[in-house]
């Protein structure tokens, strides 16, 4: 961008930061997603974004996927129940995966998998936005 003049054009930083939440994301880590969520809190609940509650969802996801429901459960406690009135069916087939066994969560991941990319891609161009 430097040899084509264009670097005051270009904000270099919101691309790096997007591609590191995308990668980040990919490998079923959560919390740079959810600093940008902190750090955007008052511009996202203006224009009543569901980027927080799609992190917070997939984190849960991600726990009940590592076998950790006490957790999971913990988490959906504290960050989905607040959802509940605008996400109540997300948040109800979320809870259904605790009576999943590891091998039954392994297979919908699996069949997920493409699903799930295009998911983090979806919200790191959200959070670069």
């Amino acid at each position: 961008s430097a040899e084509a003049g264009l670097d005051g054009l270009l904000d270099t930083d919101v691309y790096t930061r997007s591609r590191f939440v995308s990668e980040r994301l990919r490998q079923r880590d959560c919390s740079p997603a959810l600093v940008w969520c902190r750090d955007h809190a008052s511009r996202l609940r203006r224009i009543e974004s569901p980027i927080e509650f799609k992190v917070r969802l997939r984190q849960f996801l991600v726990l009940v996927q590592a076998d950790r429901k006490a957790d999971a459960l913990a988490h959906a406690i504290e960050h989905l129940s607040p959802c509940i009135g605008q996400h109540s069916r997300e948040v109800q087939l979320a809870m259904a995966s605790l009576a999943l066994t590891p091998e039954q969560i392994a297979a919908a991941v699996e069949a997920g998998t493409a699903a799930d990319a295009a998911a983090a891609d979806a919200t790191a161009a959200a959070a670069a936005a």
